[in-house]
């Protein structure tokens, strides 16, 4: 949430620290007079410090669930396959069935 109190001139007068986000944009973490910490964002949003973790937190989880989900993905496919190789062994003229 925009903070529209605070000036983002002064806050980036006072910036601590130059973060880049997970898409790749730039980020201030500055204090005001009161040294509250606040995060600019490269939109030129005003954040609280612990409003900005949440988002980080939101956005790993949604990371971490499309890549769970594509290797979910790609297990199943590999073992399709490995299941179509095996039935198209069983197919072939003159295979043996194996027996325990």
């Amino acid at each position: 949430m925009n903070n529209p109190a605070i000036s983002v001139t002064k806050l980036l007068e006072r910036a601590e620290y130059e973060i880049e986000t997970a898409n790749g944009r730039p980020a201030w973490v500055c204090r005001d007079e009161r040294g509250d910490v606040w995060v600019v964002d490269g939109a030129e949003r005003i954040v609280s410090l612990y409003d900005f973790a949440d988002e980080c937190q939101i956005a790993a989880r949604t990371i971490r669930s499309h890549e769970v989900r594509a290797a979910a993905r790609g297990i199943a496919a590999s073992l399709k396959e490995a299941v179509a190789r095996v039935v198209k062994g069983l197919q072939r003229p003159g295979a043996k069935a194996a027996h325990a």
